[in-house]
């Protein structure tokens, strides 16, 4: 490259608009025609002269005639020149305004001035104007060309700060020194502020590594790995307190970011808000131990039903065929005489009633027949009605609402807590009346008992073997339904037990 050529400044011209429509405001004609004839002579390219000589309307006729320039004489009846030229500057920013008068003040000049006039110059300095115009003309070009650059910069900085916006990830713009120059909105979003770039801010922000458990040093951070060591740093999840005090989850990952010629442009971090992933990851490994403790709890009292039911058949059903088989025994002998061998089976025919009444006893408590013959809220009225013959309480069943088809699960489920609240009401609760309540929503049923007995507080700690309460609770929580308790000392109890209708969870 020559020397001539070496740091050459853009060619004036190439800044310099044409002259093509000139706007002169003179109370003069004769003036006017002879600053026409000279614009005209010095500037082959203008095509348009426009007279105005009413300093009123100069705004409404600049409008029509979109001048290129305008020429201004300052001594006109009735004419607020500084007004006016104040006007066209707010108007047109880039408009020259060229005041060509008379002898005027300095002080008047330099008001001109401040109101935008783009210069002053005396009708006896004529010989100057072209000098003059292609000045200003040269001026406004380029304060044209640089109002359309900013225009783009704007633009195109406006344009980069929506496609960073639009990114679905919070994302930091580092300089080569390590600052934060942008960061988009769900960046500011994840950090529970305003969108900042302040280092000091961030400096404050406490972080640990989620695989590891430990704190993230400032040097370790992915951003300042990018910018000190040049490394890129795949996304790792980390546990971080925002602005606003609260503990999320980020994945995070950095980037440097280099130039053609390889030189440091900064870091860019990226970093995707997982919080709402791992919460419910949490929550559904605490679900996974709540459901095995559930299941532990539903087989730990399956096998002392189980037990229970054995002792039941031990001690009533196993003592009623000990007896029949004595009895069956004795008459079986051969030297048996007839009268006292009809007499032996005279009295094994009531024991083989007694052992299948307590039979059926037995099964209908593990498994009601009313319960998948007649449906639930029969099997619950031969429930209570069991419930009032065995313990002389006052025991009543009502239903409300259309009964619905529910699948067998949730009704042995919802019989199940009536059966042990009623069982509670019996042995504990010193009760003189039990209400037992079954009402049909629109897909929902809820089950309540309530008694007027002594009363009891929910939350007091049990002993091992007082487990029904928790019981219920735990068959109402698998079968996705809700256990309410209400109780308080000497005011009764009202258990309630919903299910929504519509199959298991």
């Amino acid at each position: 490259m020559s020397t001539e050529t070496q740091g050459v400044s853009p060619n004036p011209d190439a800044l310099r608009a044409p002259l093509r429509r000139v706007m002169i405001v003179d109370d003069s004609e004769v003036d006017a025609e002879l600053l026409r004839v000279r614009l005209h002579d010095q500037f082959p390219g203008l095509q348009e002269v426009c007279w105005v000589g009413d300093g009123t309307v100069v705004l409404e006729r600049a409008e029509v005639f979109d001048p290129d320039l305008v020429i201004t004489d300052y001594h006109m009846p009735g004419y607020d020149i500084i007004g006016t030229v104040s006007a066209l500057r707010r108007r047109w920013p880039d408009l020259p305004v060229l005041v060509m008068s008379g002898l005027v003040g300095e002080e008047a000049a330099i008001q001109l001035l401040k109101a935008g006039a783009s210069d002053f110059l005396p009708k006896s300095r004529a010989e100057r104007l072209a000098m003059v115009i292609d000045r200003e003309l040269l001026e406004a070009g380029a304060r044209r060309n640089a109002t359309q650059l900013r225009a783009a910069l704007e633009r195109e900085h406006s344009l980069y700060q929506a496609i960073v916006d639009e990114v679905q990830a919070g994302l930091w713009i580092l300089s080569p020194q390590g600052l934060i120059e942008r960061t988009n909105r769900h960046g500011a979003q994840m950090m529970g502020s305003a969108p900042t770039t302040a280092l000091e801010d961030f400096a404050a922000i406490e972080g640990w590594w989620a695989d590891s458990g430990q704190r993230i040093e400032s040097h370790d951070w992915p951003g300042a790995r990018a910018i000190l060591v040049g490394e890129r740093t795949a996304p790792r999840l980390m546990r971080v307190r925002n602005f606003a005090g609260e503990w999320r989850h980020f994945s995070c990952g950095a980037a440097p970011l280099r130039a053609g010629d390889g030189s440091s442009l900064g870091a860019v971090v990226s970093a995707v808000d997982l919080s709402a992933e791992v919460d419910l990851q949490d929550r559904l490994r605490q679900a996974e131990a709540r459901l095995r403790q559930l299941s532990l709890n539903q087989s730990l009292q399956h096998e002392r039903q189980m037990a229970r039911v054995a002792r039941d058949l031990h001690d009533n059903l196993g003592q009623v065929l000990s007896l029949l088989k004595l009895h069956l025994g004795s008459a079986a002998r051969i030297d048996m005489p007839i009268a006292r061998r009809q007499l032996e089976i005279d009295e094994a025919l009531p024991l083989v009633d007694v052992a299948l009444s307590r039979l059926r006893e037995v099964c209908n408590e593990l498994l009601p027949s009313e319960l998948s013959d007649f449906g639930l809220f029969p099997a619950l009225t031969s429930l209570c009605s069991a419930a009032a013959r065995a313990s002389g309480m006052t025991v009543s069943a009502s239903e409300a609402g259309s009964p619905q088809a529910i699948e067998p699960a949730l009704q042995l489920g919802l019989f199940r807590v009536a059966q042990q609240a009623l069982t509670n009401a019996l042995r504990h609760a010193g009760a003189g009346a039990v209400q037992v309540d079954l009402q049909w929503q629109a897909g929902e049923v809820s089950l309540t008992v309530s008694d007027n007995g002594i009363g009891f507080y929910p939350q007091a700690p049990r002993a091992p073997k007082q487990q029904g309460l928790r019981g219920m609770y735990e068959r109402m929580e698998l079968l996705g339904g809700a256990l309410t308790v209400e109780s308080s000392a000497g005011c009764g109890a009202t258990i309630c037990a919903r299910l929504a209708i519509g199959g298991l969870p």
